[in-house]
């Protein structure tokens, strides 16, 4: 025990309180002989729960424990048990006070606090985080003591715990029988929350949304309110309607301002604005906020959406400020300072932002905030590397890159380390994390930019054995990269102008000494030296001078030849490597023009002519000076007279490229053709289909384009444009129309060259290109694992720093979702591509597609916000069809001036298009119609009549015959209706109106019960137009005719064919709903459930959706399948709104009734009027009614007097 804490205050006095029964008890002590030692049970456990009532917990324990030990039989060892066990938990020893309850729990089990026993089990085992055993101990008070009223309590703790710990099934069971036993229970909206969030985790949101609707609905406690307000915010926010989510939050703060449980609701409102890029709105709600809720938490929280709100706004100057107050904040002052930090790097200040975010790494890691931390070092890289400090971003990669998988993040940091290092010279320290960059992804995007750029560097460092290797091994394997002609450049040029193996330059020089020792010939010598100065030590102004030597000694034409060959050779490659070191002099170039001039002059003995006429060409003919027809005579002569020269591709090439210089297209298709087939080289061949294919597609030959790069691809697989061709081929496919192909092309690319810089947006590419192609699948299958692999940070300021690479990906996922009807993932996916996508490139399109949902899904007014979004854009194939249907929807409203508004203004902007102006004009002329403005209408209609009389016009004046019709038929002036309709008959009976007038008519004639005339409309109709869309609907109205006139088999009859043929969603929908009426009506129970499953398969978002679910437990009940029915009826009792609720309640009871189980039929009877504020009187009369009958049958007579009277009374 620790008798000092129960001895001294705070302050270090004594405690006379506690004092006093400590002396008293030592004075009886004393007072008495301890050989006589009497002992009081009374008065002893009185002692003790004294104590325990004044709190002084470590004494009472004692005592409690004495008195156990002491009076083993006693009647209130019970009591000791709970008292001590209680002692126990108030002083936090949760362990041995858990074993006193469990004593009493199960020692006792009939005593009165053994519920309570086991609730405090359950919760000193949730104290000690041992979270199955607590989940057990509060069940057991359900299991053992089902009517005590901890056992609905006990049940709701249990499944807390279960959802806590993601047992999700175990605590829907849970759930499910606390809302179905305990509907009586006060904590009955907590067990509907608990429920509402459990469908959240699982992912149904719609069924979420039903049970907080329903806490709503049942109770009037803020507290619960507020809860299943939040709940519904978090619901819409995640469905993709963050909008609603919003106008829910703003109604709890504004109804409840003061609140401590609105303080939630603050911060989700403001975040809602913070991911809609709403900041002002973000900042208004905090301001307002942080005059009410002023505890430290309270503050802390408010201030770092206050910061983000800020940062977002780019005023970092005001979020410095705000975030600086709160650094040396215990909790939270670790990412203040994170803030801060960022703050300052936004600002410049780069020196101030890395001491800050130096000084929260380490909190940041203490405090478990990893992700701030890891930004915070990843900025720290940033920083660093700005500055060129490689030795500070080093130790901070190392512990980013502990783990062997590193993400894209790191990767792009170990990419700029590396790049940073080797522009510092630092080439092992690139070349090692180039090594472990390689090990953690063989695949890394980067890894040919930095094998390259070692080459590179390798070779500016004089270091060529390196060189050689790594840019070697480069062109072998990155042969399609951007820097594959750069690194054959290098290489190249390490051949031609590097000395190499010098040794062989030595050992020939040593050999040419002993030949001149030996009297050989001078000239010989000499040529043979300038060979070795050229072509092995690289020594090009020496070896002009020995080549110019050599001329002084040749005796023939065939030595001058020579000479002047290699002469020539020397100083074009003098020039070349002077060049290239940016030390060439045009004297230089006159030079080696000269000598190749010179070298012209011995041609036909010179060793290689073609050699020779081809350098001559390129470089000793003044290419400005000399006409285009000339340089095109010379290089077909060269063609001519060296017709199996390795340089004849080449030259080829030159006339392709002077004759598309002169515009002779053809003359340069004909020249690449002849040097693709050449045969030089692969490389050649293949660059000559390569430009054949550019020449044909700006020629808008693109079939021809396409098909020569296909074969320029399949032809030469390890040619350098194999990356660069697939791409330009997917981008033609595209033109093309061809997106499957395309598709192909970009995942061929992606596979093959995913080291090529197009090759990381190929995924936006393949996505975008089959859905193009109406491939909805395959985009999806493409899309969803890379956007898997994206995870945008929650935090606002985090997610500036970690921008999602291809958050295009967001878009074309919510896309594909849209197409195939799945609205819910296609509203998340589009609306995080509006919050996380840096450019929104697809706004438009993103805004339309959630316009389009809500308008297919009937919810007009979000749809018309979306629409509102899609901006007015010439080439935007968006805004025209949003426009179309907003105006739509206005009219179908009944805001006919709104709608002829939009209609105007797309009569201004899409005028030129005949057909579209005539389908505006059409539908401006009925809202002029049905806003009663006669005269400008009858004018607008007589200059639509004076129009060229064509099948479009006669359309669109029977249109506005029948929309007249319609507007009758509305004010019940049927002879009006008739011959609006009889006129179309007439004049316009090849218009796509005239079945619809025809139908009209039948209809008029129904409502005016002149059911003979309808009929023979309505069977004209079916043999006139039998292949109407309308079909359904003139057999619905059959049916409802005969159903009129009591002719069932011919209503029957009717309904079946109308849903045979019925084309449209609301045609299936009323024959299915005529036809499950009608078999109610005749007891055609079989023919009822299989027809209601039907329409809750086939229709769920339909309105009467949940009434056709309840008729399926109705008939299963009527066909006898009791068991069946309860079961069904209870799981669909927990989704029902509390208007349904008690129906379906009494559905269970009813049939436990029919099945002859009374007492259970009772027990369900009597929730119904618990069970909502809103219970229909017929329901509670109908289950006081079925009580009573169900106590007759069991013999209660006074019980089924008593339930009549409530009915009476």
């Amino acid at each position: 025990m620790n008798w000092k804490r129960g001895i001294l205050r705070a302050g270090g006095g004594f405690t006379v309180r506690w004092l006093l029964p400590v002396v008293l008890g030592l004075i009886v002590g004393s007072a008495s002989p301890a050989p006589a030692q009497q002992y009081n049970e009374a008065n002893d456990f009185s002692y003790a729960l004294k104590l325990f009532n004044e709190g002084f917990y470590d004494i009472a324990a004692q005592q409690f424990s004495t008195f156990i030990n002491r009076y083993p039989n006693s009647g209130q060892l019970a009591d000791a048990h709970y008292y001590l066990g209680e002692s126990l938990f108030q002083q936090g020893d949760y362990a041995n006070a858990r074993v006193e309850f469990q004593s009493l729990a199960v020692g006792f089990p009939q005593h009165e606090r053994a519920p309570q026993a086991w609730k405090r089990v359950g919760e000193c085992y949730r104290k000690l985080k041992n979270w199955s055993e607590a989940a057990k101990a509060f069940e057991t008070i359900k299991i053992l003591y089902p009517d005590h009223p901890l056992a609905p309590e006990g049940l709701l703790e249990a499944a807390q715990i279960y959802l806590q710990t993601d047992q999700l099934a175990r605590c829907e069971q849970a759930l499910r029988e606390f809302l179905d036993r305990y509907v009586e229970s006060a904590a009955y909206p907590q067990g509907r929350l608990l429920y509402g969030r459990l469908l959240e985790k699982k992912g149904q949101l719609e069924a979420a949304r039903v049970q907080y609707q329903k806490v709503l609905e049942i109770t009037g406690q803020s507290g619960y309110r507020i809860q299943a307000t939040l709940g519904l915010a978090r619901v819409q926010r995640k469905l993709g309607f963050p909008g609603r989510a919003a106008d829910a939050l703003k109604q709890v703060v504004a109804a409840s301002p003061a609140d401590k449980q609105v303080y939630p609701a603050v911060l989700e409102l403001a975040g809602i604005y913070l991911d809609q890029n709403q900041p002002e709105n973000a900042l208004a709600v905090l301001k307002d906020a942080s005059a009410r809720f002023t505890s430290a938490a309270q503050k802390r929280g408010l201030a770092r959406l206050k910061v983000a709100a800020q940062f977002m706004a780019g005023d970092y100057f005001a979020a410095r400020q705000e975030a600086e107050k709160f650094v040396e904040d215990d909790s939270l002052g670790s990412l203040f300072r994170f803030y801060l930090a960022a703050c300052l790097q936004e600002e410049g200040q780069i020196d101030r932002a890395v001491q800050q975010y130096s000084r929260a790494l380490p909190q940041l890691e203490q405090s478990g905030f990893t992700a701030y931390a890891r930004q915070a070092r990843l900025n720290l890289i940033d920083l660093y590397l700005s500055r060129g400090n490689v030795a500070m971003a080093v130790p901070l990669l190392e512990k980013l890159t502990a783990k062997t998988l590193w993400p894209d993040e790191v990767e792009r940091r170990v990419n700029a380390l590396i790049l940073a290092a080797i522009g510092k010279g630092q080439l092992a320290l690139g070349e090692q994390w180039n090594s472990r960059l390689l090990r953690s992804n063989p695949h890394s995007p980067f890894r040919d930019d930095l094998a390259y750029a070692l080459g590179k560097a390798y070779f500016l460092n004089r270091q060529l054995r390196q060189a050689r290797e790594k840019l070697s091994q480069f062109t072998g394997t990155y042969f399609a990269s951007e820097w594959a002609d750069s690194a054959q450049f290098y290489l190249d040029f390490m051949t031609r102008h590097l000395p190499g193996d010098q040794q062989v330059g030595l050992t020939r020089l040593t050999g040419l000494l002993g030949e001149l020792l030996m009297d050989e010939p001078r000239d010989r010598l000499l040529f043979e030296l300038g060979q070795i100065y050229l072509n092995e030590l690289k020594d090009y102004p020496r070896a002009v001078q020995i080549f110019q030597q050599t001329l002084k000694y040749a005796t023939d034409s065939l030595a001058q030849a020579r000479s002047h060959y290699y002469l020539s050779e020397a100083y074009l490659r003098w020039w070349e490597l002077s060049r290239f070191r940016k030390q060439a002099s045009d004297s230089l170039r006159e030079k080696a023009a000269f000598a190749l001039k010179q070298a012209m002059i011995f041609l036909n003995q010179a060793p290689h002519p073609d050699t020779l006429v081809y350098r001559y060409l390129n470089y000793g003919l003044d290419q400005q000076a000399t006409p285009p027809d000339r340089l095109m005579e010379f290089w077909q002569h060269f063609v001519v007279t060296y017709p199996r020269s390795k340089l004849r591709g080449k030259a080829l090439l030159k006339l392709a490229d002077l004759s598309l210089a002169t515009g002779d297209t053809t003359g340069a298709l004909g020249y690449l053709d002849q040097a693709a087939e050449a045969g030089g080289s692969a490389s050649l061949s293949g660059l000559a289909l390569w430009k054949k294919a550019q020449v044909l597609a700006g020629q808008n030959r693109l079939d021809e384009a396409v098909a020569t790069l296909k074969q320029m691809l399949l032809n030469y697989p390890h040619h350098s444009y194999q990356a660069r061709g697939y791409s330009v081929l997917a981008s033609w496919l595209e033109k093309q129309g061809d997106y499957l192909g395309a598709a192909q092309a970009w995942e061929r690319l992606h596979q093959q060259f995913d080291y090529f810089n197009q090759a990381s947006f190929a995924p936006m590419h393949i996505a975008q290109n089959y859905l193009a192609a109406g491939e909805y699948q395959k985009a999806l299958a493409f899309a969803e694992p890379l956007v898997a692999r994206q995870k945008p940070a929650s935090d606002w300021v985090l997610r500036h720093y970690s921008r999602l690479m291809q958050a295009d990906l967001y878009y074309f996922a919510g896309k594909g979702y849209f197409h195939t009807g799945d609205f819910v993932r296609a509203r998340q996916y589009l609306f995080a591509y509006l919050q996380y996508a840096p450019e929104k490139t697809f706004a438009d399109a993103a805004y339309f597609h959630l316009g389009k949902m809500a308008y297919q899904e009937h919810d007009y007014d979000a749809a018309l916000l979306h629409f509102s979004f899609v901006k007015a854009r010439p080439d935007s194939p968006y805004f025209r069809e949003a426009r179309e249907l907003s105006a739509e929807i206005l009219f179908q409203q009944n805001k006919y001036a709104e709608a002829l508004q939009i209609y105007d203004q797309l009569l201004k902007l899409n005028g030129s298009d005949a057909g579209a102006a005539l389908n505006y004009s059409t539908r401006r002329l009925m809202c002029l119609l049905h806003e009663g403005r006669s005269s400008e209408f009858q004018k607008g209609l007589a200059r639509l009549r004076k129009q060229k009389s064509t099948p479009e016009l006669q359309n669109a004046l029977a249109a506005i015959e029948f929309e007249q019709a319609k507007i009758s038929y509305q004010a019940k002036n049927f002879d009006a209706a008739i011959r609006h309709c009889e006129t179309i008959l007439k004049k316009y009976k090849k218009s796509d109106y005239a079945d619809d007038a025809l139908y009209y008519m039948g209809l008029c004639y129904t409502t005016l019960n002149r059911a003979e005339k309808a009929l023979d409309k309505l069977s004209r109709f079916i043999k006139t137009y039998p292949d109407s869309p309308l079909l359904g609907q003139v057999y619905i109205t059959m049916g409802n005719l005969y159903y009129r006139g009591e002719k069932n088999e011919l209503a029957l009859d009717a309904f079946r064919k109308a849903l045979d043929v019925a084309r449209d969603a609301p045609a299936r929908r009323a024959a299915m709903t005529n036809l499950i009426k009608m078999y109610q009506d005749l007891g055609l129970w079989d023919g009822v459930l299989k027809l209601a499953r039907q329409y809750v398969e086939e229709f769920p978002r339909a309105e009467d959706h949940f009434d056709k679910r309840i008729l399926v437990g109705i008939a299963l009940s009527r066909l006898n399948r009791y068991a069946e029915a309860v079961d069904y009826l209870k799981k669909l009792k927990i989704e029902a709104s509390s208007e349904q609720e008690p129906e379906i309640q009494f559905y269970i009871g009813e049939a436990y009734f029919n099945a002859g189980q009374y007492e259970n039929a009772i027990r369900e009877f009597v929730k119904i009027p618990l069970l909502s504020r809103k219970t229909k009187l017929q329901w509670e009369a109908s289950a006081l009614y079925f009580s009573g009958q169900a106590y007759e049958r069991l013999g209660r007579k006074q019980d089924a007097i008593r339930m009549y009277q409530e009915i009476i009374d």
